[in-house]
């Protein structure tokens, strides 16, 4: 493993503080790419004048071999100007990207994306009878009125274009064929997705209204969201997404009651002389899902899409609520290993690398709360806690194992999931307190879980959460709060961190680092489709920001993996126990 020498001209961290002039950034990119192109033009011709100058060798070869070794080593020198200028070109068009990606206009990215990748501008299209219909059409409204525009009105006007369906096959299409043209050049076709992500999130939300039961179809005060703003409305769209998948859960496996939790915790008896425990009992409770609403609601689609999506239940949308119940789930039997010593993840990549160690099931979930007991000068011992969240593990919605689509979707919307009750209800049985340090850290769905409990207020007043660390997670939509730092790692050639639509919003404290996983050396990255999403990806990326030879570019970094050290209080004498929590949803009773 390890990363290309490239890797540090393709690593843009966004924060808080960032200000950049994309406009500027873009003309600068061009600019240089042009120097590099007139370096090479310099090359031609003196490798020109280099031949010339061999053909007069007869009558002073002297003179002849030092101007021509001359000419070739200036010709040399051209070469590798060129070579350099396009390098920095790469690299100011790659941060260009990214930070336009971050501003959320398809038509500028469009435009920018044109200007700086010109071998592959073809099929690119951001406009009519695309996603971006919408945009288009309102661009062409004076700049006051852009803001009250009703979003059905746009889609009125983009009639025949129809872009929900017609615009979503192809954007479909062509994201289809980048992956088997191999058109990745630099993973900025990810920064698409997200475009494209919030442009049919906005259309499946603002084409949708909720009747209450008993009541008719456009009743007065039922308006749908067409007054709503242009961004974030993945949350809405999810929480549709989710009352389907809920609907078709239940369906399937039968209605959910809760998420047993099991692990093995201090037995009564403790040794005298440390007061630790003697030994592990096993121990299994379960955390009930929120009921549903008794009120039914239709979620209709008008406008372009024009048909009945689904029946929904309350705001989380469990659709079917009153389907008849199936066979429900059997309780898993016995419970996970004792706790055991391992090694402290004094460095952030050290914890990225426990997730891979977590188990595989489509039966029952896992993830791992660590213990870290360091000595005090006054012999005492202080304890923090680093809580590791695995990712999906299951493409069904509603089974047994709550690692699924299902929690996915619902961790996306901002709504509460039997995976998110299930760490806090082991989290709270290890006992820790409200005083003692907590860090989270997650994978992919693990990802969406660590950055939605580190944006509850309600956890932050049960606990004191001081880090958090993402890798490869759709977690735009949560924003730590409380004393809470968080560092998003998002390769640019992995798609799930672009299937939030919208980029992190990075408060105090906070940054996200996105660098092109093209450039790290994992066997599995350019040979399966996981690849970029892969976690040894984003472990090697960790690693190597840990390393500090990414400069000034990641100073942001640097101050975040001091601040949680210093935060979780790790010395050369911290002890670290893990204990293993696995989690199964059981049936409604």
């Amino acid at each position: 493993m390890g990363v290309d020498p490239r890797f540090v001209d393709h690593v843009v961290v966004t924060s808080s503080t960032t200000r950049i002039d994309t406009d500027r950034l873009v003309c600068a990119a061009v600019q240089m790419r042009g120097a590099a192109e007139g370096a090479r033009a310099v090359g031609l011709r003196l490798h020109g004048a280099g031949s010339a100058a061999l053909e007069g060798s007869a009558m002073a070869p002297l003179e002849t071999a030092w101007a021509h070794g001359a000419l070739a080593g200036a010709e040399t020198a051209a070469v590798e100007l060129a070579g350099e200028l396009d390098g920095l070109a790469d690299a100011l068009g790659f941060a260009a990207l990214v930070y336009l990606a971050a501003e959320g206009g398809a038509a500028s990215f469009e435009k920018a994306w044109r200007l700086l990748r010109p071998d592959s501008a073809a099929g690119w299209d951001a406009g009519w009878g695309t996603l971006h219909t919408r945009e288009r059409i309102r661009d062409a409204f004076p700049s006051p009125l852009r803001a009250y525009v009703p979003e059905g009105l746009l889609d009125v006007l983009a009639a025949p274009f129809l872009p929900a369906t017609v615009g979503g096959v192809r954007s479909g299409l062509w994201h289809l064929d980048s992956f088997r043209e191999g058109r990745m050049s630099d993973g900025a076709d990810m920064m698409r997705v997200q475009l494209d992500i919030e442009a049919l999130s906005a259309l499946v939300a603002d084409h949708t209204m909720e009747i209450p039961a008993g009541r008719g179809i456009l009743a007065d005060g039922d308006a749908a969201a067409w007054w709503g703003a242009r961004n974030a409305k993945t949350p809405q769209a999810a929480s549709i997404a989710a009352g389907w998948m809920s609907g078709i859960g239940r369906w399937r496996h039968g209605a959910t009651g809760g998420v047993r939790v099991s692990m093995a915790v201090p037995a009564d008896t403790l040794d005298a002389r440390t007061g630790r425990p003697v030994g592990y009992r096993r121990s299994s409770t379960v955390r009930a899902s929120d009921p549903p609403t008794p009120e039914a609601a239709l979620t209709l689609m008008p406008g372009s899409l024009g048909v009945f999506s689904a029946v929904s239940v309350g705001g989380s949308h469990a659709a079917w609520a009153r389907a008849p119940m199936r066979a429900s789930f059997e309780a898993p039997a016995g419970a996970p290993r004792s706790p055991t010593a391992v090694g402290t993840p004094a460095a952030p990549s050290e914890l990225l690398e426990r997730i891979s160690g977590l188990g595989t099931s489509q039966e029952h979930g896992q993830f791992e709360i660590l213990e870290h007991r360091t000595p005090d000068p006054d012999g005492g011992v202080r304890r923090s806690w680093s809580v590791v969240i695995r990712g999906t593990q299951g493409g069904g919605f509603g089974q047994s194992n709550p690692q699924d689509m299902l929690t996915n979707l619902q961790g996306v919307a901002g709504e509460s999931s039997d995976q998110q009750r299930a760490i806090l209800e082991a989290m709270g049985r290890v006992g820790i307190a409200p005083d003692e340090p907590v860090e989270l850290t997650g994978h992919s769905q693990g990802a969406i879980m660590a950055a939605q409990l580190a944006a509850d207020p309600l956890v932050a007043s049960r606990f004191d959460v001081v880090s958090v660390l993402t890798a490869g997670g759709p977690t735009a939509g949560s924003a730590p709060t409380g004393n809470a730092r968080l560092l998003a790692l998002e390769n640019t050639r992995d798609a799930v961190p672009a299937l939030d639509g919208a980029a992190n919003r990075d408060p105090a404290g906070s940054a996200t680092v996105y660098f092109d996983g093209g450039l790290v050396d994992n066997p599995r990255a350019g040979l399966t489709a996981i690849g970029p999403h892969d976690l040894g990806v984003y472990s090697e990326a960790m690693s190597w920001l840990e390393s500090g030879r990414g400069g000034d570019a990641t100073a942001e970094v640097a101050d975040w993996i001091a601040a949680r050290r210093q935060a979780m209080g790790f010395t050369d004498e911290t002890r670290t126990t893990s204990i293993l929590v696995e989690t199964r949803r059981v049936g409604r009773t």
